[in-house]
């Protein structure tokens, strides 16, 4: 019997990653992108206007303006201002500003209307927006009431990004936010890893559908909907390969389907009793066994091995509370790990106990807790679970705590390693 971190080492030793391929956009959202996304222009392409208003070269106070045209969206300005006549802050500009305001009483000075995004025109050291502005005849207009700056309402030319420029990197997870600033580059395509393809195997002769009333000894099949869901949230093609019954013939032939996907898991027929014949029946099968038994508690009986064709196979309990619980440890990082190229185990987080409680100890423990933030700190309260074939109490459970494998009194705020129950938690 092993160690968890030690189980997690052998599974690491056995992967590989998943091949690439080419998606649209909309395809691509929860996918993991295999290279760099890169700008194919500068943003924005060209100076631009962040307000609705009037592009002038110089501004002057209580004075009038001659609007020479009008740029609306999807327009480029065909007028220039000309050079700007002065600088504010400059000897040169003050005697200039003193020459632009007697060419601005005479009506002369340029200004161009321009609608927010458009290109700003030659000449402009600034737009005064709409709201300071007041229509004083036909093609005319007075600004006031703002506190001109050079540059004022003007977004330069790659301020935002330049053209090579890094949008997202490779092994990003893309989200849906994220196609937007994707399509504005002119990306339609991203090349991602392929989703990893999951068949699931329940087994037991005493299984039957979840639409069925069972009979004297028989239970629902609920690991299959339970193992599937499980490895669709992580983002797997599943392959639903049913119940296999507790014969040599009905599993081989279940398993073999099974070995055709990247990873296979099964539930149940894994332990110690006279019909767990899965570790004969994947031998037959020539997948290579590579450890059978964690210290964990729920979940001692894991078996994973790999076949020649290199399908990871991972036999998890039949216990449905122990499925999950080895689901979450071990296959669920591994989907993760091969949709994104790279390695995504999942590390324990620091939490402190809400409420006192006693361990009796034995095999290393994860017990279903609440965990909520309390003062910013996550605080955990452990569940009053009944075993692993209680699912009802993990109906209000978030996270497994690890109570570890000795004896304990845990008091309210000792410090207690949790795991989330997804990888991505608001805590």
């Amino acid at each position: 019997m092993i160690e968890i971190e030690q189980a997690r080492k052998l599974i690491q030793d056995q992967l590989d990653w998943n091949p690439t391929e080419l998606v649209s956009l909309q395809q691509a959202v929860g996918r993991t992108t295999a290279r760099e996304a890169v700008s194919d222009l500068d943003s924005p392409p060209f100076d631009k206007s962040l307000v609705d208003g009037f592009a002038i070269a110089d501004y002057a106070e209580q004075l009038d303006y001659r609007i020479l045209e009008t740029v609306t969206a999807g327009q480029v300005p065909k007028k220039s201002l000309g050079e700007p006549s002065f600088s504010p802050g400059s000897q040169a500009g003050e005697d200039k500003a003193s020459g632009q305001q007697d060419a601005l009483l005479t009506g002369t000075a340029p200004a161009i209307r321009i609608m927010t995004g458009c290109p700003i025109p030659e000449g402009a050291s600034g737009v005064v927006m709409v709201e300071d502005s007041r229509e004083t005849g036909p093609d005319q207009v007075r600004l006031e009431g703002c506190r001109f700056r050079p540059g004022q309402n003007i977004l330069p030319r790659g301020t935002v990004i330049e053209k090579g420029g890094h949008l997202l990197p490779a092994h990003h997870t893309v989200r849906a936010h994220d196609l937007g600033a994707l399509a504005e580059f002119g990306i339609v395509d991203l090349e991602v890893y392929r989703k990893t393809r999951v068949a699931v195997l329940a087994t037991g002769d005493e299984l039957v559908d979840p639409a069925e009333t069972p009979g004297p000894g028989q239970i629902r099949n609920s690991n299959g909907s339970l193992l599937e869901s499980l490895a669709r949230n992580c983002h797997a093609e599943v392959r639903q390969l049913g119940v296999a019954r507790d014969d040599r013939e009905s599993l081989e032939a279940a398993i073999r389907k099974g070995l055709e996907n990247d990873i296979l898991v099964i539930a149940g027929g894994v332990s110690a009793g006279i019909l767990d014949l899965i570790p004969q029946c994947l031998a037959r099968q020539q997948v290579h066994q590579v450890f059978h038994k964690v210290n964990l508690k729920p979940g001692k009986p894991l078996w994973f091995g790999k076949s020649e064709q290199g399908t990871l196979v991972f036999g998890l309990p039949g216990n449905p509370v122990s499925a999950l619980v080895c689901f979450r440890l071990f296959v669920e990082p591994v989907i993760r790990s091969k949709n994104a190229g790279r390695c995504e185990w999942d590390s324990f987080r620091p939490g402190t106990v809400a409420e006192r409680f006693e361990h009796r100890g034995g095999r290393r423990t994860l017990w279903p807790a609440e965990v909520t933030l309390e003062s910013g700190q996550p605080r955990l309260r452990r569940l009053d679970w009944k075993g692993s074939a209680d699912q009802v109490t993990f109906l209000k459970a978030n996270c497994l705590a690890d109570l570890g494998s000795r004896p304990r009194t845990f008091a309210e705020g000792d410090e207690i390693p949790f795991l989330p129950f997804h990888a991505e938690p608001s805590f």
